[in-house]
C-alpha cells in the first residue's frame, strides 16, 4: 500500500477564508494529518499516514491541496 503525498499551494491558501481563520482541511481530515499552529495560519502536513481520502481537498475553499 503506498502512501499519498499532500502538498499545499501557498499562492493559493488563505486561512482568512475559512470559518474564523480555523482551516477547513484540517476539520475534515480524519486521521489528523494536517494541523494549524493557530487561527490564520498555514496549515502543515504530520508525519502520520495519509488515507487518501481526499476530505482535505473537497473542504479546501481555495483548492490549495493536492494529493499526489
Amino acid at each position: 500500500m503506498t502512501t499519498a503525498i499532500l502538498s499545499l499551494d501557498y499562492s493559493k491558501c488563505h486561512p482568512e477564508q475559512c470559518s474564523g481563520g480555523v482551516c477547513l482541511a484540517v476539520a475534515a481530515c480524519p486521521v489528523k494529518k494536517i494541523g494549524q499552529e493557530e487561527q490564520f495560519s498555514y496549515p502543515f502536513f504530520s508525519p502520520s499516514p495519509c488515507k487518501n481520502c481526499a476530505k482535505c481537498v473537497q473542504s479546501c475553499p481555495g483548492q490549495a491541496i493536492k494529493i499526489s
